[in-house]
């Protein structure tokens, strides 16, 4: 196999993903050294349960990666002890036992799960962050199409928010927040007591004149959303 440029830098000086590459290397080679020997199924087994663990950190990194990409975000350490040292070290050495495998599996899971804890809390902190900023009072002014698509984004952002990240989410997450926050500056801010007036409004059950006080009304009158207010007598 040809000579890797990144085998001549010093370990401590290599990013997770730049080890989890060698750790590939590493495993394609000792299936290549092990070929037609009786411990090729063992070694093929092994180099198998490497190559889940190196693919689940790849999916880890490109998460994190993402997240800590986005504008504010928190920092995430994706730097550890993630058993490569020793892996490479006992390997050049010959040693291809079956405990080599497993504890550089196990470091490399504790690494991952590691990684993986730091960038759902950054993801957490970061989302929460952003839907702080939401000025959802502003939607009572909509109409009742509008205001449920409004409500429903904001719905599907506190999903993504709450649940395990991955890149897909992460872009879903910023392109929905981004439109829905342009959406929402765009619309007037809105005294506490209209808003409940208006949510009042909303409700399946009708309020008649006799429901609404003199301070409703002039609440009513004067606001923007005045004219979407119908009065109505009841055939009754």
């Amino acid at each position: 196999m040809d000579h890797d440029p990144q085998d001549d830098k010093p370990s401590d000086s290599l990013t997770v993903f730049e080890k989890a590459q060698r750790f590939r290397t590493h495993a394609e080679l000792i299936h290549a050294h092990q070929a037609g020997t009786d411990e090729l199924e063992r070694i093929s087994h092994r180099v198998a349960e490497l190559r889940t663990g190196l693919q689940k950190m790849s999916r880890t990194l490109s998460t994190a990666h993402a997240i800590a990409s986005l504008p504010d975000a928190p920092s995430i350490v994706t730097t550890g002890d993630d058993g490569y040292t020793d892996f490479k070290r006992r390997v050049d050495a010959g040693d291809f036992k079956d405990a080599v495998f497993k504890t550089a599996m196990r470091k490399l899971s504790a690494a991952s799960s590691t990684i993986e804890t730091e960038t759902q809390d950054a993801w957490k902190t970061w989302t929460a962050q952003r839907l702080s900023r939401l000025l959802t009072n502003r939607v009572a002014i909509l109409p009742t199409e509008q205001r449920k698509r409004v409500t429903d984004r904001r719905t599907r952002l506190d999903r993504l928010a709450s649940a395990a990240p991955d890149r897909a989410a992460v872009t879903e997450f910023l392109t929905t927040y981004e439109s829905l926050l342009e959406e929402l500056d765009e619309l007037p801010d809105l005294p506490a007591e209209l808003v409940e007036l208006l949510d009042r409004l909303a409700q399946r059950k009708p309020l008649t004149l006799a429901d609404l006080s003199e301070e409703d009304l002039k609440m009513l009158r004067e606001s923007e959303v005045g004219a979407q207010i119908e009065l109505r007598r009841r055939e009754s």
